[in-house]
């Protein structure tokens, strides 16, 4: 019981000396003494509120880059004009410029480890294979192809080549 009195003295006396503390302009002014509560006024602890924040956290609006989904999503069609970002697998058929690589078609043959695989065939009948390695990329046909492995998936990025 004598620890339980101290408690609630040592509670009481700590809140008298934070309200005798605080002002409610933020400045103390000598003249006025601080208003304190009577030895005798009863504390009681604060009531707990439900809470209105849903149970499990929300994503931030700013994800880091390397968890964010391409600026395409899956939306290959994107690719067309030689502009796009999209997310490949194994066996995705990728429009690309025909004036550019020859063909209005790049194939993804093989996405394994750090390697992305990319095949087309010509309307002159020649084939090309290349081989990106994660993160990297190159230039071909006045293009920028880079691909970034997530997974059993990457992240194509398609865009007119910077000029030298």
């Amino acid at each position: 019981m004598a620890h339980t009195v101290r408690h609630a003295v040592l509670t009481v006396g700590t809140l008298i000396a934070l309200v005798g503390c605080s002002t409610s302009s933020g400045t103390a002014d000598p003249a006025d003494p601080p208003s304190r509560p009577s030895a005798s006024t009863p504390v009681s602890p604060p009531s707990p509120r439900p809470s209105k924040s849903p149970a499990t956290p929300t994503p931030s609006a700013s994800a880091s880059p390397s968890s964010t989904a391409p600026a395409d999503g899956t939306r290959l069609s994107a690719c067309g004009d030689g502009q796009c970002e999209v997310s490949v697998g194994e066996g995705a058929q990728v429009p690309v410029p025909e004036r550019a690589f020859g063909t209005p078609v790049m194939n993804v043959t093989r996405i394994e480890g750090d390697e992305t695989t990319l095949e087309w065939r010509r309307t002159d009948g020649s084939r090309s294979t290349i081989t990106l390695f994660s993160p990297g990329g190159l230039s071909i046909g006045g293009y920028e192809l880079t691909v970034t492995v997530r997974g059993k998936r990457a992240v194509l990025r398609m865009a007119e080549a910077a000029a030298p």
